[in-house]
């Protein structure tokens, strides 16, 4: 495990960024699952445009806040044009939380059906991918293979 930070003034610590761990991880991936509270069409439009170039990754994001909040034009429409395209390339699904709020941040990276890093913070995904304006995230890391793998009971 280890501590990602933005890494932003005045507290640049970490070796590693949230940002830069997320673009290692996408690039290896076959499938990432999203779970975020608050979505911003760009880090949206951004998502669409790397499957449309690299046909990759599956994508599973859940939405939590925007149902109960309200989603701005931008933000709907980003939403819906993303869901469009993975439906039509059967490459996943954009889902909204609308029976009760969802504010987590968990983001897991799969490839070859196993699951080779996850991150468990305080950053929503356009800490990822887009705009962060500048707010401090804090995140769990991890990458080890006893700590990404699901245990069955």
């Amino acid at each position: 495990m280890e501590i990602l930070l933005s890494n932003i003034a005045p507290a640049k610590i970490s070796v590693n960024s949230t940002q830069k761990a997320w673009e290692v991880y996408l690039e290896k991936a076959d499938k990432v699952n999203i779970a975020t509270g608050f979505i911003s069409s760009d880090s949206l439009i951004e998502l669409k445009r790397i499957i449309e170039v690299n046909h990759k990754p599956y994508l599973n994001i859940l939405i939590g806040m925007h149902f109960f909040d309200g989603f701005t034009k931008p933000q709907y429409e980003a939403a819906l044009s993303l869901n469009n395209l993975l439906k039509e390339r059967n490459l996943g699904n954009v889902f909204l939380s609308n029976v009760t709020k969802f504010h987590g941040k968990m983001y897991s990276f799969i490839s070859h059906n196993s699951c080779f890093a996850a991150c468990i913070g305080s950053s929503n995904l356009s800490s990822f991918i887009g705009s962060t304006d500048h707010i401090y995230e804090a995140d769990c890391h991890f990458s080890e293979l006893s700590e990404t793998v699901a245990v069955d009971d």
